[in-house]
């Protein structure tokens, strides 16, 4: 089975470690009494650093989707098996003991501890080697640095004049997602960028940006054409065009 770019992380609970196909893991928030809020930052954390290491083509092997339960019994250990039988995903699933007792009830400091585990899990199913563990290092790191403002390229292309990039940033702050053109002056050397539109979801970027075409003074971003891309693109106005003086300029350096 070719390897495929990771597409999807999860976080689960679970009492002791469970049988795929047997039974499905529980809620982080019912089984480790967590709010709802928090579960939801503790997603959005997830989702950054999967699209991120997507991003870099990090690969867990021929599963896309890695399923990570935190094991409420010390005694557990932890381990990973493949499964593809999840709504017709390939899984891995990944089985790291948590025990309540750990968390703080500090959101800050229980994200760190579900940060590392999250790493944890990574590494143990990374099945590209030394080059597979750089990309989870400098993602970690990048989000470290920081945070939730981790920014995802989508797309880049390149024109006789232009460097161009789509890329968009997950929940900010815990505000809407955003998704951002720079362009970048090969005959000036000046970098400018600027807002595309906000997200309703920040999965809406795909079918939104399906073709960019640029000119001297413009840049458009057309939607994908299919019936489900529709569904999504309906909400907005696109195609987006922006121009390219009206971009704010970066500092250079």
């Amino acid at each position: 089975m070719p390897d495929k770019p990771i597409i999807d992380i999860r976080l689960f609970g679970a009492e002791k470690t469970w049988q795929p196909g047997r039974a499905q893991p529980a809620d982080l928030e019912a089984s480790y009494g967590i709010s709802r809020d928090q579960k939801r930052r503790l997603n959005h954390v997830a989702t950054r650093i999967c699209r991120k290491l997507r991003e870099k083509e990090f690969s867990i092997g021929g599963c896309d989707h890695l399923y990570i339960s935190f094991i409420k019994e010390s005694d557990q250990a932890g381990g990973n098996t493949q499964d593809s039988q999840w709504g017709g995903a390939r899984v891995v699933y990944s089985y790291l003991p948590l025990p309540p007792t750990r968390l703080s009830g500090k959101e800050k400091e229980d994200e760190e501890i579900f940060l590392e585990l999250i790493k944890v899990a990574l590494t143990s199913a990374n099945q590209q080697g030394k080059e597979g563990l750089i990309k989870i290092s400098d993602t970690f790191d990048e989000y470290g640095s920081l945070g939730s403002e981790i920014e995802i390229t989508l797309k880049q292309k390149e024109t006789k004049n232009y460097s161009i990039t789509v890329s968009y940033r997950i929940c900010p702050n815990e505000a809407v997602s955003v998704a951002y053109l720079s362009v970048y002056d090969k005959e000036s050397k000046i970098a400018r960028r600027g807002k595309i539109t906000s997200l309703l979801l920040w999965s809406d970027i795909m079918p939104l940006c399906g073709t960019i075409i640029a000119n001297k003074e413009e840049v458009t971003i057309k939607p994908m054409k299919s019936f489900s891309a529709e569904i999504v693109t309906k909400k907005y106005p696109t195609p987006f065009t922006l121009k390219i003086s009206e971009l704010e300029q970066l500092q250079s350096g």
